[in-house]
Formats: structure tokens, sequence, C-alpha cells
């Protein structure tokens, strides 16, 4: 009998992680295709609500445009298979932390025309910035395009009412303020 209950247990869990990854699975897209189309209020939706704690939803709503469309330039993030690695879903406190790593795809577009030393200048600068070797210049459109494979983390706990939620990650000092000293050691931020 003992052994019946253990293996009920066990399917019930394995069946209940299933359940529980094909939702991470379905959100994670949904937050990318939000993020590719620029639905921002849907993309803040997505977003981890403790973060609103230290930024307000209007300044984030904010700096998001801001970065998007500089002084001189625009940044589009392209729509591009996301390519996720869903990393181990660790549970620290009864909440549900994991990290998904993705493809992104950047276009970079000034608004005055870059010259021939300026535009090396821009992809040896943005290289080093955006941690890749995949940056090519077309003078023709004067606009970057920037591959690179990214990271997000995955939050499901109380703040989220069991839903998944997601956060970039910033600085650790800022992800401890946000997750706690717990959660950011199990998922390595340092």
């Amino acid at each position: 009998m003992k052994k019946l209950l253990s293996a009920l247990f066990f399917f019930c869990a394995m069946a209940l992680q299933a359940q529980d990854m094909k939702a991470l699975q379905t959100d994670a897209l949904r937050m990318y295709k939000n993020t590719t189309a620029g639905k921002y209020e849907a993309l803040l939706a997505d977003t981890y609500p403790k973060i609103f704690e230290l930024v307000p939803k209007e300044k984030m709503l904010e700096v998001l445009k801001s970065t998007l469309k500089g002084n001189g330039y625009v940044l589009d993030i392209l729509d591009t298979p996301p390519n996720f690695k869903f990393n181990d879903i660790k549970t620290v406190n009864g909440g549900y932390y994991t990290v998904i790593d993705h493809d992104l795809l950047i276009k970079m577009t000034f608004t005055e025309p870059l010259k021939g030393i300026e535009a090396k200048e821009m992809i040896k600068n943005l290289k080093a910035s955006m941690k890749t070797e995949d940056v090519t210049f077309s003078p023709n459109f004067n606009s970057f395009t920037i591959k690179k494979r990214g990271d997000i983390l995955a939050i499901s706990n109380s703040v989220t009412g069991g839903k998944w939620k997601f956060l970039n990650r910033t600085s650790p000092a800022m992800m401890k303020k946000v997750l706690g000293e717990e959660v950011c050691k199990a998922l390595n931020i340092q």
C-alpha cells in the first residue's frame, strides 16, 4: 500500500510539474511576443509586480519608451524565433523561480548618417555593451543588427498569485532588493 501511495504521489507531482511547465512556456511566449510587438502596457502586466515598489509603473513605462526611442536612434526588438531554453525551476520559500535563455534580434537605426569610422567604432561598442560578437552595420539603412542570447527571470510565487511573471536582470543589488538574498543565491545572481 505504501508503494502504491508513493507511486501515486510521484505521478501527481509529475503531472503538476508538466502543467506548470506548459503554463511557463505559454506565458513566456506571450511576454516575448508583447516585447517584439511593442505592447508596453501588456509587457508591464507580465512584469514581476514587486519591482514597482522600487520603480513605479509610470516611470518604468517612460524609461522603456525613452530607451527604445532615444536621442538620435530608434531600437526595434525584431520578431524572431526565441528558441527558449528553460533552466531548472528552483523552489525557494514556496515560490518557483527559473532563468529562461532566449534569442534576441535588435535593430538600432540612427537618424543621422554614420561614416565608416563611426560605424566601426559603434560596432565595437555594441559588441562590448551587448556582450555579443554578432553585430552588423547596414549603411543603406543606417542601422545595426544585433543578435544575441538573452535571458529573463520567471517567477511564480505568492506575490504573483501563482501566475508566471517576468523580470529582466539588473544589478545584483537591485535583484536582492526585489527577490531577496535566498532567491538570488538559488539563481546564482551575484
